[in-house]
């Protein structure tokens, strides 16, 4: 059976999703097909079984990734020599696409159902539902959550009368990057002191500045913050002079950090914090379990309540600045067994959840297994 993957913006600037979608294609055997901005065609992943359609920077290029008539015919054509689809994100001229094919197709929303998501562009988001999207999740053979909670939050319940949870699997790092002391030298932190790690895009949806913000005022002794991820609506000069005016002293803000290095960063970590207002899954903060680390984790990150049982975090109620406070001081007069437990503890639910092996077998038990949909399915909204 030949599945292809249709995603947007196929590149590594796109983060958690680009992960994502290469990890069904590595367990599916399946190849991607992306509606590329042409401006962001020289940084798209290329290589075999990779497809771009480049999508213009006219109107209907920008705001709903339409491509021109002649490309869209040119995909068209590829994705009927297709069996199974996976359609990755919503909202755009590829999932209406993926519907035009004929073809029994999957839906992975990445968090687009999120409440969040409907704070801002909600009137264009509705007018899409109300278009396509009612027979677009209706005909779908399954929509595919990274998370029980991310499946609970969906939007008005959509999607979810034909739901399926698998956690997405976390990259194997077991003896890559430098060493827990290398890492440290490097930045300038002493071997005894505590480490504290944000890694993500500097983002306000991943409120970087407020985490600055609630560490400045912890003010923990011998506790360093260390902050990495690629620029976006925060330059990593901009975060800095954050850090200067809040007086902090202990902080090192890195741009982005891939491969061995950012293994060496976990590995020079005592802990890991996320007080984004929503990650659907959270790779690092799975990457950082798989470290052995303990978390201080806002309630926006959906993983955190599939953990929430193992006691492996401190798990934010809301978004306030005082629980981030109160959290990281916590974390700053743990001892170093009960950090360790709780790190252990984590690790070991990730070793059983969210290995590769877990998740290709997952998926192809559910993508690749002919089945019939139940004639009374039903879009629950």
């Amino acid at each position: 059976m030949r599945v292809l993957n249709v995603t947007l913006d196929f590149m590594d600037a796109a983060g958690g999703t680009t992960l994502a979608v290469a990890d069904f294609a590595d367990a599916l055997n399946a190849d991607v097909l992306s509606f590329t901005a042409e401006s962001r065609l020289t940084e798209a992943r290329h290589g075999t079984g990779i497809t771009h359609i480049p999508v213009p920077e006219s109107l209907s290029g920008r705001w709903y990734g339409r491509p021109r008539p002649a490309d869209r015919k040119a995909a068209l054509k590829l994705a009927r020599s297709y069996d199974v689809l996976v359609c990755h994100q919503l909202y755009r001229y590829h999932a209406g696409f993926c519907l035009q094919t004929g073809k029994p197709y999957f839906i992975v929303p990445h968090g687009s159902l999120d409440p969040y998501v409907f704070t801002y562009r909600r009137l264009l988001k509705e007018i899409w539902l109300n278009a396509i999207g009612n027979r677009f999740f209706h005909h779908a053979e399954a929509v595919v959550f990274a998370t029980g909670r991310e499946q609970e939050k969906a939007f008005r319940g959509i999607g979810t009368d034909h739901a399926k949870v698998i956690n997405w699997a976390v990259e194997e790092a077991t003896g890559r990057g430098p060493c827990r002391a290398e890492t440290r030298a490097s930045l300038g932190i002493p071997d005894d002191a505590r480490v504290l790690l944000f890694i993500g895009r500097l983002h306000s949806m991943k409120r970087p500045q407020e985490t600055i913000e609630a560490f400045a005022r912890a003010a923990a002794k011998n506790l360093h913050l260390v902050m990495a991820g690629p620029e976006d609506q925060f330059t990593v000069k901009e975060l800095r002079a954050v850090a200067e005016r809040c007086g902090v002293k202990n902080i090192r803000i890195l741009g982005p950090v891939y491969g061995d290095a950012k293994w060496g960063l976990f590995r020079a970590a005592d802990g890991y914090i996320s007080l984004s207002i929503r990650e659907n899954f959270g790779y690092t903060m799975a990457e950082a379990m798989s470290h052995g680390l303990p978390m201080i984790l806002s309630s926006g990150n959906d993983l955190g309540y599939e953990v929430k049982e193992q006691n492996c975090s401190w798990m934010l109620s809301g978004e306030t600045q005082e629980e981030a406070v109160i959290a990281i001081r916590q974390f700053a007069e743990e001892s170093q067994n009960r950090l360790l437990e709780m790190g252990g503890r984590g690790k070991c639910w990730i070793m059983k959840h969210a290995t590769f092996p877990r998740f290709r077998q997952s998926l192809q038990d559910l993508i690749l297994t002919p089945r019939e949909r139940a004639s009374d399915a039903k879009a629950s909204w």
